[in-house]
């Protein structure tokens, strides 16, 4: 429990990007659902009854929706990437701030390679876990 709060404070500086970026998955999931439910009802109902003019009004709300999406997506995609670097960017420094403090000693007894394992890719996979989890446990997306 101590290691989530302590990765959960990485969001606190980044809050405002973290809010944007499930907002706008919680909305992409939203029209996830909704696609689907007026595709089934124009089907269903306005093509049998051949009403023409509520099928222009629905293809016209499809495409509006496919576009808000988009613009959804794009903002999940791009500021949702700034976030996980941003956060990527503290861990990294803490990391660092931390292997200063740490004795030659430990330097004589670890491989560099396994040292810089650590900071470069387990880090970097980090930040995608900080982009990508909180999206996929909330929303589902």
């Amino acid at each position: 429990m101590r290691l989530i709060k302590r990765f959960a404070s990485y969001y606190k500086p980044h809050i405002w990007l973290f809010i944007l970026d499930m907002i706008c998955a919680f909305f992409i999931s939203a029209s996830d659902l909704v696609f689907p439910m007026v595709t089934r009802n124009v089907i269903n109902n306005v093509i049998p009854n051949k009403e023409f003019n509520l099928i222009y009004r629905f293809a016209v709300l499809l495409v509006i929706m496919y576009f808000g999406r988009m613009i959804l997506e794009y903002i999940v995609g791009y500021y949702g990437h700034v976030l996980g670097v941003s956060i990527e960017y503290d861990m990294r420094k803490d990391a660092f701030s931390h292997l200063q403090k740490l004795s030659m000693n430990y330097y004589d007894n670890t491989k560099t390679g396994y040292i810089m394992s650590r900071v470069v890719n387990d880090l970097n996979e980090i930040a995608e876990v900080a982009h990508h989890g909180p999206e996929d446990l909330f929303c589902l997306s």
